[in-house]
């Protein structure tokens, strides 16, 4: 099956299983808290090529069930996700320096 935005490449059983974990993972890290980008960290996909696909997918399930669901405006939308990427960046880099997320 292709999926959002997709008309070239037909997809096997297993990959559009991945997909549908891995977009199920990020509405649920999503809805506990976690940022978009935080939530995007959360899915282990090896494959790049389908890891960039679904993350592409998520941001687009994102915008159009802020913008279409929550009837917020595009602006306000933008600025929800990039101050979630942003503080997701954060984070990381503080990690990463840190060797741990613990302290």
């Amino acid at each position: 099956m292709p999926w959002l935005g997709s008309s070239t490449k037909e997809y096997s059983p297993e990959e559009d299983r991945i997909y549908n974990e891995s977009i199920a993972k990020i509405r649920e890290g999503m809805k506990n808290g976690l940022t978009f980008g935080e939530a995007c960290q959360v899915i282990d996909v090896t494959d790049e090529e389908l890891k960039e696909f679904i993350l592409d997918d998520a941001l687009k399930i994102m915008i159009a069930e802020l913008h279409y669901g929550k009837a917020m405006n595009l602006e306000e939308v933008a600025r929800i996700l990039i101050y979630r990427w942003a503080r997701s960046a954060w984070r990381a880099s503080r990690c990463s320096k840190m060797q741990a997320c613990g302290g």
